[in-house]
């Protein structure tokens, strides 16, 4: 199993297509957001920290699902640690990262000391992938802002020291890539 990992614009769902060339039996689970928001706008809480909890929960039981489904060479856009990082870094909530944590930490375990799992992190500078934020007309990406303020000072670094393997692109091809990632398996 195999997670992409980065942030909004950096070409992780480029990237898992060209993957997806070169493993043909390979299933792509996207990170589809939606199908989580969508459940969770009928919590009965109004407490907006346990709002954020139960929400986060969400995503971690439904990767924690997908993990356990049995089915092999599965590549994970954007999912799996991503969450748990959210979990620990939302500016709204940091004050209580340590009650967050220990609140999931059976699931978190769950999830980081997966061994079958291999993460990948993919990495370039701000500079690059705010241009192509701004390029792709293709979806609107209305978090990167407040994601550039809030996470991108410590995402990589939080992938990485949980274990993710950082794979520059630096302008260079989806599939030079994906060769370097394959070359790691």
């Amino acid at each position: 199993m195999i997670s992409i990992l980065g942030c909004s614009g950096v070409g992780k769902s480029t990237l898992i297509k060209s993957i997806e060339v070169k493993l043909s039996d390979v299933k792509v689970i996207s990170e589809n957001v939606d199908e989580v928001l969508s459940k969770m706008k009928y919590t009965s809480t109004s407490d907006p920290y346990e709002k954020f909890i139960a929400t986060q929960e969400a995503f971690i039981d439904r990767d924690i699902f997908q993990l356990d489904s049995g089915e092999e060479c599965l590549v994970f856009d954007n999912r799996l640690a991503e969450y748990i990082f959210y979990l620990l870094h939302h500016p709204d909530f940091i004050d209580r990262k340590d009650e967050s944590y220990a609140r999931l930490e059976t699931k978190i375990d769950c999830i980081l000391n997966k061994p079958r799992i291999t993460s990948f992190y993919i990495s370039d500078s701000l500079e690059c992938i705010e241009a192509r934020v701004k390029m792709d007309a293709s979806r609107t990406r209305n978090f990167w802002s407040f994601f550039v303020e809030n996470f991108y000072p410590h995402h990589e670094k939080w992938h990485c020291d949980n274990g993710a393997y950082v794979i520059e692109v630096n302008g260079r091809s989806p599939d030079a890539v994906a060769e370097e990632i394959l070359s790691v398996l």
